[in-house]
């Protein structure tokens, strides 16, 4: 901030967006962090909590000036493409987690419950029960 302000000088300052942007940092980075922490005050909670909600705010500003930053523009589409696939990723992973799940359940059966591995230290650990075993075929 005072680098911009050294370089813009104090008409920078008075832009609404560039004063609300200052506001925030100082209320919700430089008072709590240098000035209330060290008298060792509560800054977590009233006020203060509510300015650091609205501290999104600047990462949604952000983000839309990446967007229009041609350099980024790789970066947004590879982004778009994650967000437009998404429901694809999740129906897979419904899938991956259930094929897991039925093998999970035939290991138990077929491995640990098996009598010639009652006795086995390491069957029992990793295909004891079902979670272990999904875990162990994970892996």
């Amino acid at each position: 901030i005072l680098l911009r302000m050294t370089v813009d000088g104090w008409s920078w300052i008075w832009s609404w967006g560039n004063f609300a942007d200052v506001f925030l940092v100082v209320v919700t980075g430089v008072i709590p962090i240098l000035i209330l922490n060290p008298m060792g005050i509560n800054s977590n909670d009233g006020l203060i909590r509510i300015f650091a909600i609205v501290r999104v705010l600047r990462l949604v500003r952000l983000l839309r000036m990446v967007r229009m930053y041609s350099a980024f523009r790789i970066f947004w589409s590879l982004i778009a493409g994650v967000l437009d696939c998404f429901r694809t990723l999740v129906y897979s992973y419904l899938i991956i987690t259930t094929v897991l799940y039925v093998f999970a359940i035939f290991a138990v059966y077929l491995i640990a419950d098996d009598p010639s591995f009652q006795d086995d230290r390491l069957a029992q650990l990793y295909f004891g029960d079902v979670p272990k075993s999904m875990f162990t075929l994970f892996q």
